[in-house]
């Protein structure tokens, strides 16, 4: 029998092939005009009518409301060819009129935008489904909503029965270790940023120069980006201006300050602070470490059209109802407004069509299961750092320099957690965290050549640590009935989960920490065609080698006992650090060897050279050069921060150049949305538990231990006001 597996996104498979779509209704009293925009819904006034009445009728109910939204979700129709006479591109060449897209995620959805503004006729293909109604406004309808059962259950992410990943930790495994999950990114319009909790530091200079900088490190692939950091700073400003963010430039200039100067200000302001991240901040400076308010693409005032967020704490992992976080929508609306874009979901493309030096179009399958061919004049690749390569790998491209597929790179994760017995922390409250600090990151961290120098190492560098994670209640509930299994594998529910659930240890009382380090470019890291595993499709399936370098493990070893630490002088009771995923020789307490975390990068790397890189200096394919990747594929080193708004730049800026433009742009935002956006929109999302499963059940074995020993030592519980009156949670049975 088919069922879910509890915290990995699937989607039921569908033994009939691709599911097929209900189609939009549109009021056939008025034909679409061709000289009005692609829409993905009709804007006739009797259809707009129809649609709020069915919304708004007492009779339809709750249901009714939710069937007159799906009614309104479908592909939009196709809008008329420009034939506007272009430029020259970079290169010299004329410039395309006609571009597919494949993928909505932020740099598919960027490449768009940059297109389809400068006069190209743009059709964007989306595997996925469409959550959404009106693309063409800054907050549209979506059936995203607060549930964390739904998002359980998958709703939005991959469909990892239909199109399975395999994972292997080296060439020499005989059989994959999974077959399924691995580190998919949900499947719908606005790809991984429809789930995302927004966090968008840059990268710094180090990062993009790294080779230079920092050196070589034997048995990785270290080089410098073709780009520099001062020449990214313009497209980091223009991508901050156009989502949307929010942050403390004062906080950051304290350290990122030194490697990442900033000239303008974040566009707003932080938001409310959280109580867990303040704590845990406060522990931070205490250890001489430098914690701020972290940059987010989330609205801290009305903006763009947007209403401010409300800290539903429904946010890492789900869907935003009210659109306050930023997202590829923003990019994807833009383009379609410009009336030369349009948007096809439920479309998986299999393949481009070339004859060896140039691209002529893609090969796609839609919803009901026939095969179409698309042409074009330039193909962007958008799919993320395993798809996009896959895709290159399906259509057989040449690859004289084996780069193509190489270098696959994912974050090395560290899980810590902090759980304070004497209140509650209320995490799950709010953004998914509101303070980090980056002193990690930095190669010059007091203690951190001495421990690469250690092993052989010229340096090391951690990343990023975000503060303030916790669990939410279906979550915690699982959590505790995990470890209950360990001592009663017969009996793992009952009065003693219930105490558990009241004492909520691993949600109220926690408050979780994750680093996200850098990973190392390895060549033999790499995205392949799997000999036997096949998708729904019947392609040969992505299959991933990865094994870390002795870098990313030393580095975790290294700051682990940090994380610690500043729990503890937070004034946590309990306290720990675990590595997130593990390997065959090295295995984690979470007992994970498949690499998570969401952070895919590099396949089809950025270089100068043909020899070792897949793209060239703007991410087109050396083989094949009028096909350009606009996803994090390109990356050429990992950096030790956050990559999607790096994503948006990068493409922003080699979309720039593939459609002949010069130099960033100046995007602005409507200043009028800003005002008339309302702030007080009912909305929803979930904060993604910081601290890993296995961390938090670890920690909530230590803390029950610790509330045992202090229920037996003073015979009652002290409840969080500082008395004694029984409004506490009940004191745990023997």
């Amino acid at each position: 029998m088919w069922r879910p597996r509890v915290g990995q996104p699937t989607r039921r498979p569908n033994p009939t092939g691709p599911i097929r779509r209900r189609r939009g209704w549109r009021c056939r009293s008025r034909p679409r005009s061709p000289s009005r925009p692609a829409r993905v819904v009709s804007s006739c006034p009797k259809a707009v009518a129809q649609m709020r009445e069915r919304l708004h009728s007492p009779e339809q109910g709750q249901r009714g409301a939710i069937r007159a939204l799906r009614s309104q979700i479908s592909t939009p129709s196709s809008p008329p060819r420009c034939r506007a006479s272009h430029g020259l591109g970079r290169g010299g060449g004329p410039v395309a009129e006609k571009a597919v897209v494949v993928g909505s995620g932020p740099g598919a959805a960027t490449a768009a935008m940059v297109l389809a503004e400068a006069g190209w006729d743009v059709v964007v293909f989306e595997k996925g489904r469409n959550y959404f109604s009106d693309l063409t406004e800054p907050a549209p309808g979506t059936l995203f909503s607060n549930d964390e059962l739904k998002m359980l259950r998958g709703f939005g992410g991959p469909d990892t029965e239909g199109e399975p990943r395999a994972f292997r930790s080296t060439a020499d495994d005989p059989e994959p270790l999974e077959v399924g999950f691995v580190n998919n990114l949900p499947t719908t319009v606005g790809g991984g940023s429809a789930h995302w909790d927004a966090k968008v530091p840059r990268f710094w200079d180090i990062d993009f120069e790294k080779l230079t900088r920092l050196g070589p490190i034997d048995g990785a692939d270290v080089v410098d980006w073709p780009v520099s950091y001062s020449e990214m700073a313009p497209y980091y400003d223009a991508v901050e201006q156009l989502i949307g963010v929010q942050g403390d430039g004062d906080g950051w200039a304290a350290v990122a300050g030194k490697y990442a100067p900033r000239s303008r200000a974040f566009p707003m302001p932080p938001g409310p602070a959280q109580l867990a991240s303040l704590l845990l901040a406060e522990g931070a400076g205490a250890t001489g470490l430098h914690p701020y308010s972290y940059p987010a693409a989330v609205a801290s005032q009305p903006y763009d059209g947007r209403p401010a967020c409300i800290n539903c704490g429904f946010c890492s992992g789900f869907g935003c109802p009210i659109h306050d976080r930023g997202s590829a929508l923003i990019p994807l609306r833009r383009a379609l407004l410009s009336g030369r874009a349009e948007l096809r979901p439920d479309s998986m493309v299999t393949r481009i069509e070339h004859d060896g030096s140039s691209a002529t179009g893609v090969r796609w399958v839609g919803s009901d299961g026939a095969e179409h061919t698309e042409s074009a004049d330039f193909v962007v690749l958008g799919g993320g750092a395993v798809e996009s390569p896959r895709l290159v790998l399906l259509s057989d491209v040449g690859d004289d320099s084996g780069w193509i597929g190489g270098g696959i790179m994912f974050h090395w994760f560290s899980d810590g957690f902090g759980i304070w017995l004497d209140q509650r922390l209320h995490g799950y409250r709010g953004r998914s965290f509101s303070h980090g600090l980056d002193d990690f990151c930095d190669p010059d961290f007091p203690g951190a050549r001495e421990a690469a120098a250690e092993v052989g190492l010229p340096y090391l560098r951690g990343g990023i640590l975000e503060m303030g994670g916790t669990s939410h209640l279906i979550q915690e509930a699982l959590q505790y009935v995990d470890l209950m299994e360990i001592f009663d594998a017969d009996k793992p529910f009952g009065r003693r989960f219930k105490e558990l659930m009241r004492l909520s240890a691993l949600r109220d009382r926690l408050a979780g920490m994750q680093m996200i380090a850098e990973d190392l470019c390895q060549q033999a890291n790499r995205v392949d065609l799997d000999p036997s595993i096949t998708d729904r499709y019947g392609l040969p399936a992505a299959r991933v080698t990865y094994h870390p370098h002795l870098y990313e493990l030393t580095a975790q070893q290294f700051y682990m006992p940090h994380m610690e630490a500043l729990a503890k002088a937070a004034g946590a009771d309990v306290s720990g650090a675990v590595a997130q995923t593990g390997t065959p020789q090295a295995p984690s307490p979470t007992g994970e060897t498949t690499p998570s975390g969401a952070h895919l990068m590099g396949g089809l790397r950025m270089g100068t050279d043909p020899s070792n890189s897949a793209t060239d200096g703007f991410g087109r394919l050396w083989s094949i050069q009028n096909v350009g990747v606009a996803d994090a594929a390109v990356f050429p080193t990992s950096g030790a921060h956050n990559p999607t708004l790096t994503i948006f730049a990068i493409a922003l800026r080699n979309a720039r150049s593939w459609a002949g433009l010069e130099g960033p742009p100046e995007l602005a935002v409507d200043d009028e949305g800003d005002r008339g956006a309302d702030s007080g929109v009912p909305v929803g999302l979930v904060v993604a538990g910081a601290a890993g499963g296995a961390a938090v059940i670890a920690g909530g074995a230590a803390a029950l231990a610790a509330r045992k020993r202090r229920a037996s030592a003073h015979g009652s519980e002290t409840a969080e006001d500082g008395t004694a009156d029984g409004s506490g949670p009940e004191p745990l049975s023997s």
